[in-house]
């Protein structure tokens, strides 16, 4: 559900955004009480950005179009006609040529295809409803052959793996509204001009304008890459600074440390917990690019593939553990958007609402047939995931903690220290609470999945199980909550009293 901040009008995919916006972005807490008026139409708004975006299209002339507010009704109006219209333009189509609609339109679920029949390069465009049903994606396949095209107008960019120092990943842009974005960026351009910025930043006495261009390029490309391969150019990036500035100018740490800071972004610093984390405040449209990539680091295979714990928890080993919640990243990890799911729930009749059972992994394929194997109520992928995911987020939150404080004494009041423990330690805290709940974190596994991938079987299928295990489901009913004793880990001197409390003060 998009959310709206009631200050500036901004827009937000979800509350926690819209927080951390009305709690950092300047122009939203110096202008909240002010009501902005263009003296030229009488126009007025909230919000800064607004008025700007305003001005420039705002002349005596097209005031009426700018300021024009159409009613639900009118629009819901306009769009019946567009069907009427669209069902008129089919038949005609149809009667009078031998083109046939279904032959070249075809859905499936939440996936439109369209196939260019006529098209050299065998183009195909499907559209597709997210996950959380509130965007929609545009994907446009072409020939291999043709991938290291790159796209002209009115496409969207794609890229390719092409070295270690270039590792890209196959991507597609998702969109308001379903605009072309039109721009492309040469990655490996970009990525030599860094040498030249590093060599004249070496020679200049001057400094700050070629940090900034350093910092700029390089964000510029965040959404081409795959996550761990940027955290790597950062910290080259940053290697790099502190030689300029500690070895070849010899400025002292302190100066260093500020100099290298000016030349990087706040999402930046906490990717790689470089420089001072208590000054750098991280905006929205960082929180949300960081979301897009881990997007794109995601291979939505076009084949079924055998299920890998180590793989599935691998993309959940990155900073965005502390930004958003484990709900929304198990969302875009765990499932496929092309619907190969390795792991699926199958309705089976004895296989209850309120206790659920007959879950199954992809063991492996052979030829055209799939084997699957139970998990029953999906109690070794929720163990493997809290297994795994649970030690790092407790060495996450241990590392921001002493970063932050210089121990891992436990404070009390420490969410009012700074933005980061405020927001990104106590968005930590609260994944960490629903892994450490072993039984609610593999319920709340075995409804997503249940939700996304339950699955339809074909001949083809081979499943070794379909009967329910009576020990496993005594077993699970049994399971305890340990996170009083997991959140003892994340201090060293915090008792037992203390954690209790702890707990039920983010519970509650």
């Amino acid at each position: 559900m998009t959310e709206e901040c009631e200050y500036c009008g901004g827009k937000f995919n979800n509350r926690q955004s819209l927080l951390n916006h009305q709690n950092t972005v300047q122009y939203c807490q110096k202008y909240r009480y002010i009501l902005f008026k263009c003296e030229l139409c009488g126009f007025t708004t909230k919000g800064i950005k607004n008025i700007d975006e305003h001005r420039k299209l705002c002349t005596k002339e097209n005031t009426a179009k700018v300021i024009e507010v159409v009613s639900v009704d009118k629009l819901q109006n306009l769009l019946a006609v567009e069907r009427v219209k669209s069902l008129v333009w089919r038949k005609l189509l149809e009667d009078n040529t031998n083109i046939k609609v279904s032959d070249i339109i075809t859905e499936d679920k939440d996936v439109i295809q369209i196939q260019n029949l006529n098209s050299s390069n065998n183009m195909t465009i499907l559209i597709e409803e997210c996950l959380r049903n509130t965007d929609c994606k545009l994907v446009i396949n072409k020939k291999e052959e043709d991938s290291n095209v790159t796209h002209k107008k009115n496409t969207y960019r794609s890229f390719v793996d092409e070295d270690i120092n270039s590792e890209l990943v196959n991507s597609t842009d998702l969109v308001d509204d379903v605009q072309v974005e039109s721009d492309t960026i040469n990655y490996l351009e970009v990525i030599d001009e860094f040498d030249v910025l590093f060599e004249k930043l070496l020679q200049s006495r001057t400094y700050n304008k070629i940090l900034d261009e350093i910092r700029i390029k390089r964000n510029s490309i965040i959404k081409y890459m795959h996550i761990d391969k940027y955290i790597e150019l950062i910290q080259n990036h940053i290697e790099k600074m502190e030689k300029i500035f500690s070895i070849d100018k010899k400025y002292p740490a302190k100066k260093t440390q500020s100099m290298v800071s000016r030349g990087l972004y706040p999402l930046e610093i906490r990717l790689t917990q470089c420089g001072c984390y208590v000054d750098s405040h991280l905006e929205v449209d960082e929180i949300e690019k960081l979301f897009f990539v881990l997007k794109l680091s995601i291979e939505n295979n076009k084949e079924f593939v055998p299920y890998s714990n180590d793989k599935l928890c691998g993309y959940f080993y990155n900073y965005g553990l502390a930004l958003f919640p484990i709900e929304k990243l198990v969302d875009i990890f765990m499932f496929n958007l092309n619907g190969y799911h390795s792991v699926i729930y199958l309705p089976l009749n004895k296989s209850l609402d309120d206790d659920p059972y007959s879950f199954y992994i992809l063991d492996k394929v052979n030829k055209d047939k799939k084997y699957w194997n139970m998990d029953c109520r999906l109690d070794d992928v929720s163990t493997g995931m809290v297994n795994n995911i649970l030690p790092y987020m407790i060495n996450m939150f241990r590392s921001i903690y002493k970063h932050i404080f210089g121990d891992n004494n436990f404070r009390i009041d420490y969410s009012s220290k700074c933005q980061i423990t405020e927001c990104d330690c106590e968005q930590l805290l609260q994944n960490i609470i629903l892994l450490s709940n072993s039984k609610q974190f593999c319920k709340f596994l075995q409804q997503k999945v249940r939700k996304f991938a339950t699955y339809k079987p074909r001949d083809t299928d081979k499943f070794n199980l379909k009967g329910d295990d009576p020990l496993q489901r005594k077993q699970f009913h049994e399971k305890d909550n340990d996170s009083v004793d997991v959140l003892k880990q994340l201090f060293d001197n915090i008792s037992t009293e203390e954690s209790v409390d702890f707990y039920r003060s983010r519970i509650t």
